[in-house]
């Protein structure tokens, strides 16, 4: 009544192959079509890898290698967002067993953690610590890194599962720093160990003197508060 709705083939067509994708993510997990991959956290003054994060795939049957862009949204609105997580806890201590076994050190593991998660199980940070205790790693190996829009949405309930798991041990990472809101306030109630500053404001630093000014904002405020900055 008194509007206008316009319609085209590629909302079709959007539609129809966020459902399809849907349904084969939840076969996906089983069918074995996911792995991690490690992108490497690197100091820039000595050049050596301090820390790694570990990044979902999907090698789609048909569609091809399949980055978390085309895939977390459709997880969180259906709720494979829940096992798929399980999968990447497990599947990290997993590798960090295997690479101690091998005689290596790898450094702290970062992973993504969705505002689903939190909301969805109450018991999150009892979970992650039974998978730790399975593989025996010490809740020091591994950081969660939580957008500001996962901190926005929140509530009570689940400020007490990030002081649960800053009490255990387990780093706390901002991700995507200066997109969201009230940033500020979050550093100071969750004591973080890194900020992540957002990719939209490093990619064009070089040429963009707003972006470079945010970046030097953000790097000066982790140094005044003692907060490494990524």
């Amino acid at each position: 009544r008194n509007q206008c709705h316009f319609h085209s083939e590629e909302l079709d067509v959007a539609t129809i192959e966020r459902v399809m994708l849907g349904g084969d993510l939840r076969r996906a997990l089983d069918r074995g079509e996911l792995q991690l991959v490690y992108q490497p956290q690197v100091e820039i003054e000595t050049g050596a890898i301090v820390g790694l994060e570990a990044l979902a795939r999907w090698h789609h049957p048909s569609q091809g290698l399949l980055c978390p862009v085309r895939f977390i949204p459709i997880a969180e609105n259906n709720g494979t967002i829940l096992p798929l997580g399980r999968w990447v806890a497990e599947t990290v201590c997993r590798q960090i067993a295997t690479w101690r076994g091998q005689g290596l050190t790898p450094p702290t593991i970062a992973l993504n953690v969705s505002a689903e998660q939190f909301k969805s199980t109450p018991e999150f940070d009892y979970e992650l610590s039974q998978t730790l205790q399975q593989w025996d790693i010490e809740p020091a190996a591994i950081e969660l890194e939580l957008t500001e829009s996962v901190l926005m949405e929140t509530t009570r309930q689940n400020s007490k599962i990030i002081d649960r798991l800053r009490a255990l041990g387990i780093g706390i990472a901002i991700d995507d720093f200066g997109t969201g809101y009230s940033s500020l306030g979050y550093l100071r109630a969750y004591h973080v160990n890194h900020i992540k500053i957002a990719q939209e404001f490093v990619k064009d630093i070089q040429e963009d003197t707003g972006d470079a000014a945010i970046v030097r904002a953000a790097i000066g405020l982790g140094r005044a508060l003692g907060i490494e900055v990524i």
